[in-house]
């Protein structure tokens, strides 16, 4: 009834600080997709997308070289589903860039590598610091996610362009 609308309510001001500005306001939903070859994907894209899309009143489609994406109106999460072809889930997970989001949720189980635990346990993601050189967006990534409690760790002396970077 009327006041679970207002429990609604209560819990997306919370979650966003009332006015979208949260740690979690801007993250959004990752699909990835699993499949063997790029026909059995563009199947698996194709569907998801309308089951997605069925869930929101107003929405854009954005489409990147990697992903296709959903942008919902506030307080809508964009859900992202990205287009290269894993043809496993392991496979995804070995090249996830953070210790903190190398996990995925099948609606059942939650998957996760041993680097995925040990930053949910200790606050902490272990980043190369090739990692700060070779992607640029890292420094970014790095205070998104220390903003939702998880410090960097860099191993190892870094160098000046690592320091220049991690400053900018």
């Amino acid at each position: 009834g009327e006041e679970d609308g207002d429990d609604d309510a209560l819990s997306v001001i919370a979650h966003y600080d009332g006015i979208g500005q949260g740690p979690f306001a801007r993250s959004d939903i990752d699909i990835i997709v699993v499949a063997q070859n790029k026909e059995e994907a563009a199947g698996i894209i194709e569907a998801t997308l309308q089951k997605v899309t069925a869930r929101y009143q107003s929405y854009r489609i954005y489409e990147t070289p990697c992903s296709v994406q959903i942008v919902g109106d506030f307080p809508q999460r964009h859900v992202q589903i990205i287009t290269v072809l894993n043809q496993s889930l392991d496979e995804y997970l070995l090249f996830v860039d953070m210790d903190c989001t190398a996990l995925a949720f099948d609606g059942k189980h939650l998957y996760g590598c041993p680097r995925a635990y040990m930053s949910l346990n200790s606050g902490y993601n272990i980043v190369p610091q090739e990692m700060l050189e070779n992607r640029s967006d890292t420094p970014r990534r790095l205070h998104k996610y220390n903003a939702r409690g998880f410090a960097s760790l860099i191993p190892g002396e870094l160098t000046a362009r690592a320091k220049t970077l991690l400053w900018q």
